[in-house]
């Protein structure tokens, strides 16, 4: 019907000795609810016999169809829908692929799932299965599968941007051209190991001692830099700091723009940290009340401003907020870089625009857009000084940290024997990123993060 090898495999087979794995798995590619339309794919060898159960027709590959779909058990119209149809190898998953864009209510959802889980030559997918079929069948390594993972979950423009160059590749090309390298000098190695009867001319063995140390950079180049494809993929934190009552949590409502954090004029009404994420200038920010640092004999207050140094310490922008204009005869306290002083309450003093301070109401909302434009700046600057080839995950990380560590082991043997043994292992380290070695419990790990559907 659709192409006769799939027809004819699933006609010459009895449908209850179909395996599991074998079947046509389906899923809604759209979430759960009532909406104008919704999408179900179908993907593998057996989406011909779905097709045909459904009573779809002939359909012709990469054209859009308007056909009924069949409930097969009644014969009767189930629902009207654009049907699009990719043939192995050109799909997203490299197998055939079968798309329904049907009306979006929940009873064509209910009787559409019913019908397909009924048919024996298809079953529902599991979390992930539609981009593992497309990793097996190699239509994308694991840094891209990360970089759709990364592209669905994400929330402001920088995600978004970050996880199109990985899905599109640039990772990828990295990793992989590394790794290339890094054989192709083991190779050299591997041939004096076959000829023990040779020795390495000088020249040789320059080049690929050579070849090691530049494999070395690249790599330390990539762990030196700034973990900014990491905090762009996870968010910035943003920690507003300071005393009990100078209207930490009236900044951070106004920033939210809702009322998000108690307001009292009791010291210590913030205990614990409040957090709230939003979306600044393309960056995700997780704004963080704290607690107002003073002593107190309060136990509960004190974890609560263990937490406030603990984000003091560690968050990428502090915002130190008080209520007063400092006396310009008091020496002045030292920032740091990732540091912005907030004088609040400018309501009610005069003042003058300052480049080291920024004044602010917060309960007006004088100036917070300025205050806004000054942590977008902060954050851009980190930005900046990234490089092209960023790290997005921790196990990136860990894979070049142990690569790096065999490379530094090649340069102390002096057995051939074991220099090749310490490339094998960058490369075997290298190509854990991009999935070029097998890693079947890796691979539950990442996919198991997508929803049902991809």
């Amino acid at each position: 019907m659709i192409h006769d090898g799939a027809e004819n495999s699933v006609s010459n087979s009895p449908e209850a000795d179909i395996p599991d794995h074998a079947r046509a798995i389906f899923a809604w590619a759209t979430p759960p609810g009532r909406s104008g339309v919704a999408v179900l794919r179908i993907s593998g060898a057996y989406v011909p016999a779905c097709a045909a159960a459904l009573g779809l027709g002939a359909l012709t590959p990469r054209h859009a169809h308007l056909r009924q779909i069949i409930d097969p058990d009644n014969v009767a119209p189930l629902d009207q829908a654009l049907v699009l149809y990719f043939k192995a190898p050109h799909s997203f998953t490299g197998e055939d692929v079968l798309e329904l864009h049907t009306h979006g209510s929940l009873a064509v959802r209910h009787q559409l799932t019913s019908v397909l889980s009924a048919l024996p030559m298809c079953r529902a997918a599991e979390p992930g299965e539609f981009t593992r079929q497309a990793f097996t069948n190699g239509k994308l390594d694991l840094a891209q599968v990360e970089g759709l993972a990364d592209v669905i979950d994400a929330q402001s423009a920088r995600q978004l941007a970050q996880a199109q160059e990985q899905l599109h590749g640039s990772l990828s090309a990295f990793y992989e051209g590394l790794r290339h390298d890094i054989v192709r000098t083991l190779a050299f190695i591997e041939a004096y190991i076959d000829f023990p009867d040779e020795e390495i001319p000088d020249d040789v063995m320059h080049t690929v001692r050579t070849s090691v140390t530049e494999a070395q950079d690249r790599i330390q180049r990539v762990l030196q830099a700034p973990n900014t494809g990491e905090k762009i993929r996870e968010g910035f934190t943003v920690a507003i700091i300071g005393s009990p009552n100078v209207g930490k949590s009236s900044l951070l409502n106004a920033i939210a723009k809702r009322d998000v954090a108690i307001v009292s004029d009791i010291p210590g009404t913030t205990r614990d940290t409040i957090e709230v994420s939003i979306e600044l200038h393309g960056y995700l920010v997780t704004l963080i009340d704290t607690a107002g640092l003073r002593e107190t004999t309060d136990q509960v207050e004190q974890l609560g401003i263990e937490r406030s140094r603990h984000y003091e310490k560690n968050a990428d922008v502090i915002l130190r907020v008080t209520d007063h204009v400092p006396d310009p005869k008091q020496p002045k306290s030292a920032l740091e870089k990732n540091e912005i002083m907030i004088i609040n309450k400018c309501d009610q003093f005069p003042y003058e625009p300052s480049p080291e301070m920024c004044y602010i109401s917060a309960k007006t909302g004088e100036n917070i857009d300025q205050l806004l434009a000054l942590i977008a700046a902060k954050l851009a600057l980190t930005v900046s000084r990234q490089q092209d080839i960023v790290i997005t995950r921790a196990r990136h990380r860990q894979a070049l940290i142990a690569a790096a560590e065999a490379l530094k082991g090649f340069n102390q043997e002096k057995v051939y024997e074991l220099m090749a043994e310490e490339l094998r292992h960058a490369a075997f380290h290298i190509g854990k990123i991009t999935g070029k070695v097998e890693v079947d419990q890796l691979l539950e790990v990442i996919f198991s993060e997508f929803c049902i559907g991809k």
